[in-house]
């Protein structure tokens, strides 16, 4: 009975939400695994490159 008690107290305490960024995650490391670190790690100046390949290029023109 202590039990049964115990579990009705909280019915959500055992209750895990969704972790949509790390699906999301996981769904870009397979699509695009090169931007990703050895260690699995997100490479965010990779990711800049892929975001915006003419930024680059742009701050280079921009220079006297």
């Amino acid at each position: 009975m202590s039990n049964d008690k115990q579990n009705s107290e909280n019915p959500m305490e055992d209750v895990q939400s969704h972790d949509w960024n790390k699906e999301r995650l996981e769904q870009l490391k397979q699509l695009m695994p090169d931007l990703f670190t050895n260690d699995g790690k997100l490479n965010v100046s990779e990711l800049k490159k892929v975001i915006d390949p003419y930024k680059r290029k742009r701050n280079r023109t921009l220079r006297i």
